[in-house]
């Protein structure tokens, strides 16, 4: 067994205020038993690893990991979160170029709007005014007509 597991069975054990003979008796060992574990002479079997865990109320890897599993397991949550920091800059690139995309339609939209816009403005304006010149030249055609009228009656009363 390794050190690092043995220390931590004693630390767990005293942690608990359990002396080597009270452990043994709650597995139903020998108090040897438990002190070659702590000295990483021997190993516990399953089922004491089992009991240990429920006793102590810690996960069976909390219980036995070592630094060095704990190390590649740190080296991969590291490469993970990179992983994930990657995806995390790719969707935030693809959502501000989206954003990009959709501010742009609009604008070209707003545009094209305003140009509809300005064109039915001037096609207004020009109906309006060709009106508006029909209108003067009928009134000028009237009042030419009156005048027309009036000057033949002036010369017939003459």
């Amino acid at each position: 067994m390794n050190i690092e597991i043995a220390d931590r069975l004693v630390r767990l054990r005293k942690e608990n205020h359990l002396s080597q003979e009270a452990l043994a008796e709650k597995l139903g060992i020998s108090r040897q038993a438990v002190s070659k574990w702590e000295r990483a002479e021997a190993s516990p079997d399953t089922d004491n690893l089992l009991l240990l865990s429920k006793l102590y109320k810690v996960s069976l890897d909390e219980l036995l990991k070592t630094e060095e599993d704990i190390g590649g397991e740190a080296a991969e949550e590291t490469a993970a979160a990179k992983r994930t920091s990657v995806q995390e800059s790719e969707a935030i690139q693809k959502n501000k170029s989206v954003q990009e995309s959709e501010s742009i339609q609009r604008n070209e939209s707003v545009q094209e709007n305003e140009a509809i816009q300005r064109n039915e403005s001037v096609q207004e304006n020009e109906a309006i005014q060709r009106n508006e010149s029909v209108q003067e030249n009928e009134a000028i055609q009237r009042n030419e007509s009156v005048q027309e009228n009036e000057a033949i009656q002036r010369n017939e009363s003459v």
